[in-house]
């Protein structure tokens, strides 16, 4: 639907992290920069400007931050801000046969969400070990720490593939996922989602890093 313009109803809200947590993280930096300073050039560090200058304002700007980022790092276009990670975006943004870019054009995934909703678990636990794993990215991507064929660290759980199938008459209706022994081998981690039975999410071309991917 990109590019047509079918009206209104169709428009994608704007997904972004609220501005608004910028201004108050700077409204709560600069007197708190002032304040230490001050301190510090006047020579009377007295235990208000110690508190609020080094100890409570910074506490609560850096709260401010991770809040901010937190929110902006859900955002898809976040992910493919990332030179490596931007054909894998608009790959599976346009559509196709890939498994991630089928899942965005039936609906299955918001478009504004679409890698969170992927590669994060489920519960508290979950949405902690993908805020590890995107600073982790965000390191490796800054310092050229990876290399190509991009590849998922680990296995990946398919209890974020169940969390939506597991429910659904059409997928309790597969042999496949009803035989005992296959559904040992999806929990242990020894059988995917992909592969025998479903198409990768990716393409390797896009995995294989930019200069390979389709324009």
């Amino acid at each position: 639907m990109d590019g047509q313009n079918l009206g209104p109803l169709f428009v994608v809200p704007p997904h972004a992290a609220s501005p608004w947590l910028i201004g108050l993280m700077l409204l709560l930096i600069v007197p708190g920069a002032v304040i230490a300073i001050r301190g510090l050039l006047v020579g009377r560090l007295s235990a208000i400007p110690v508190g609020m200058g080094f100890g409570a304002l910074p506490v609560m700007a850096f709260m401010l931050l991770n809040a901010y980022f937190l929110g902006a790092s859900m955002d898809t276009r976040f992910c493919g801000s990332c030179h490596v990670m931007e054909p894998i975006m608009r790959e599976a943004l346009a559509g196709g046969d890939q498994l991630a870019a089928r899942h965005i054009a039936l609906g299955a995934l918001p478009r504004t969400e679409a890698c969170y909703e992927c590669h994060s678990n489920y519960g508290v636990w979950g949405a902690a070990q993908a805020k590890v794993s995107l600073a982790r990215h965000i390191a490796r991507n800054a310092l050229g720490w990876y290399e190509f064929p991009l590849k998922i660290d680990g296995t990946y759980p398919v209890t974020i593939c169940l969390h939506c199938h597991a429910q659904s008459e059409r997928f309790q209706a597969q042999s496949a996922h009803t035989d005992l022994d296959s559904q040992k081998a999806f929990l242990d981690g020894s059988l995917g989602c992909t592969g025998a039975c479903h198409p990768a999410p990716h393409s390797d071309a896009v995995l294989a890093g930019p200069g390979n991917a389709p324009q």
